[in-house]
């Protein structure tokens, strides 16, 4: 099954943030099961909120950024995806 792993900084975030995570997650799924044929059911996004005041970039923490970051319009994301191979999902290839 593939297993998509984002981290984000919801304090970067503007507007409705369930409605912005029902559309990450959807779009990373049709973004999974367009490029692999897995199956959408299969597919597993999971969103974990990362504080600003435990993220940091250059060393500095998001937190002391916050004026200069929002100003860009921007919020950090991670992404991390992978697989767990199983014989009840033929199209996940096993190393």
């Amino acid at each position: 099954m593939p297993i998509v792993n984002l981290d984000i900084v919801p304090e970067l975030m503007f507007g409705d943030r369930d409605a912005q995570y029902q559309q990450i997650a959807a779009g990373i799924t049709d973004a999974i099961v367009s490029t692999t044929g897995a199956p959408v059911e299969s597919v597993h996004v999971l969103i974990n909120e990362v504080s600003n005041a435990k993220y940091a970039v250059g060393g500095e923490l998001l937190r002391e950024k916050m004026g200069r970051v929002r100003a860009d319009g921007g919020f950090a994301v991670r992404v991390t995806i992978g697989c767990t191979p199983s014989k009840e999902h033929p199209w996940i290839a096993s190393s």
